[in-house]
C-alpha cells in the first residue's frame, strides 16, 4: 500500500525529524484514505422526469363575407368571376356558425363550411403549455396534409376579450362557455392542471386568414402552438373547401323549351312542361327568375297592340323538393332584366312581406318562404317551377321565340 511505502522510506538518521514526519505522514495517510473514499463511492442523480406537454384548441370562429362591420372595415370583397361580383347579406343562418340574430353586422353563415377568394376566416385560440406561459413562442394557422403554416397568429388580450366579447361573440359566450372548459385538463406525470383558461399556462391568440386564388379544393386547418421546450401541438382540424365550383343544373321535366296550348284570348292556360333548378354543388345559390319577351318567328303578330307578347303575361310558381320542402302560394311575374338597376342583386328579403327581394328587376324564385332560406338553393336541394300565361285580348299569332333567364347568386 501507499501508506506503508512511505513509512518504510524513513531513514534512522532522521529521528529527530521522525515525529513531525509521523504526525505528517499521518495526515497524509487520512487525506488519501478521504480521496480513496470519493473515487469510489456510487453516486445518485437528482432531479425531475421532465415530459413537457402543449395543446391548442379553437375557441370561436367568425367570418368576413361581404365586409361585415365586425372585422373593422377590413371585411372580405367575394370574387367568383363571372358568376358574380360584390356580395349577398343573406339574413338566414344555419347552427353553429356564429350568433344568431337578424340585422346589420351580425356574423354571416352558410350551411356548409367553403369560402371564396378574398373571403376570411377569423379562429380565436387558446394555446397551453405545461412549462408556463413564458415558454409560448408563437401561434400559426396550418393548412392541409402537410399542415403548411399559412398565418401567424397574434396575441391577444384575455382580460379584454373577457369582457368585451370577440367579433361577434359575446363576452359571456367566451368566458361562461368556452374559457371555462378550455383548454381541457392536461396531466403531466402525477400532476394536473386543470380545465379552463389560466394565465400561468395559457394563451389567447387571434387568426385571420384571407382566402386567396392559389387556395382550392377540400383542405385541413389547423391551430399550431409553438413552445420553447415543450415543443408544438395542433389543434383539431376543421375542413373548409376553398373556392369550390358553382353547380346549377337547369332543364325541364321533358327535355324540351317550356311551352303553353294554345287558348282564347282573354284566358289563362299553364304551361305543358316545367323548369327545373337543381343545386348540384357545395355553395349555397340565391335564384330569381325572369325572362324575355315572346316574339313570332314567322308571320304578323298582335297581342295586344304590337307584335310581341310582353313576359309580364307570363307567372310562375315553384315547389321545393317536389312540395316536400316548400310550395310557394304565390304566383310572380316573369319580367324583363334589368341592366340599368343600381340595386343589383345584394339584398335578401329579410321578412316573408318584405317587396325588396328583385334582382335587377326580376322575381326571387320563391317570395314568400321558406323560412330562412327563402330563394336559396343549398347542396342537394332543387326546385321545380310551374308557369302560367293569360293570353291578352287580342292575341294573334304565334309567339314562339323568348327564354327564360335564371339569375344565380352565391352566397
Amino acid at each position: 500500500m501507499a501508506i506503508n511505502r512511505f513509512f518504510h522510506n524513513f531513514s534512522s538518521s532522521d529521528k529527530m525529524n521522525t515525529r513531525n514526519k509521523i504526525v505528517l505522514s499521518g495526515l497524509i495517510a487520512v487525506f488519501l484514505a478521504m480521496s480513496l473514499s470519493t473515487v469510489l463511492a456510487d453516486t445518485q442523480g437528482m432531479g425531475t422526469d421532465s415530459n413537457p406537454g402543449i395543446s391548442a384548441w379553437v375557441v370561436k370562429k367568425s367570418f368576413s363575407f361581404c365586409q361585415d362591420v365586425r372585422f373593422d372595415g377590413d371585411g372580405s370583397v367575394l370574387n367568383t368571376g363571372d358568376v358574380q361580383t360584390g356580395c349577398i347579406n343573406p339574413y338566414w343562418a344555419p347552427m353553429n356558425y356564429g350568433s344568431y340574430a337578424p340585422g346589420e353586422g351580425n356574423t354571416i353563415r352558410r350551411a356548409h363550411a367553403y369560402a371564396f377568394t378574398g373571403e376570411q376566416v377569423a379562429v380565436l385560440a387558446v394555446v397551453r403549455d405545461s412549462q408556463g406561459a413564458a415558454d409560448l413562442q408563437n401561434a400559426f394557422l396550418a393548412m392541409g396534409e402537410m399542415k403548411d403554416e399559412v398565418v401567424q397568429c397574434i396575441p391577444v388580450n384575455e382580460k379584454k376579450i373577457k369582457d368585451e366579447g370577440w367579433r361577434g361573440w359575446s363576452s359571456d359566450a367566451i368566458k361562461k362557455d368556452e374559457l371555462k372548459i378550455l383548454p381541457r385538463v392536461m396531466t403531466i406525470g402525477d400532476t394536473q392542471i386543470e380545465q379552463g383558461f389560466d394565465e400561468k399556462y395559457d394563451m389567447l391568440y387571434e387568426c385571420i386568414l384571407t382566402v386567396t386564388d392559389d387556395m382550392s379544393g377540400n383542405l385541413p386547418l389547423y391551430v399550431e402552438g409553438v413552445g420553447g421546450v415543450a415543443g408544438s401541438a395542433y389543434s383539431d382540424p376543421e375542413t373548409f373547401d376553398y373556392n369550390p365550383a358553382i353547380t346549377l343544373l337547369i332543364g325541364t321535366t321533358n327535355g324540351m323549351y317550356i311551352s303553353f296550348p294554345v287558348g282564347a284570348a282573354g284566358k289563362e292556360v299553364y304551361s305543358e312542361n316545367k323548369l327545373t333548378i337543381k343545386n348540384q354543388g357545395l355553395v349555397d345559390i340565391a335564384v330569381w327568375l325572369g325572362g324575355t319577351d315572346l316574339t313570332a318567328s314567322s308571320g304578323y303578330g298582335l297581342c295586344p297592340t304590337s307584335n310581341v307578347l310582353d313576359s309580364d303575361n307570363i307567372e310562375f310558381a315553384c315547389k321545393l323538393n317536389d312540395g316536400m320542402g316548400y310550395i310557394e302560394q304565390k304566383w310572380q311575374e316573369v319580367k324583363n332584366v334589368d341592366t340599368t338597376d343600381t340595386e343589383g342583386c345584394y339584398t335578401m328579403p329579410a321578412m316573408p312581406d318584405e317587396s325588396d327581394q328583385e334582382c335587377f328587376g326580376v322575381n326571387p324564385l320563391f317570395a314568400s318562404g321558406p323560412y330562412p332560406t327563402y330563394n336559396m338553393l343549398v347542396y342537394g336541394q332543387w326546385a321545380t317551377c310551374d308557369f302560367k300565361l293569360s293570353y291578352p285580348e287580342p292575341c294573334i299569332g304565334t309567339f314562339d321565340q323568348g327564354d327564360l333567364v335564371i339569375l344565380m347568386r352565391a352566397i
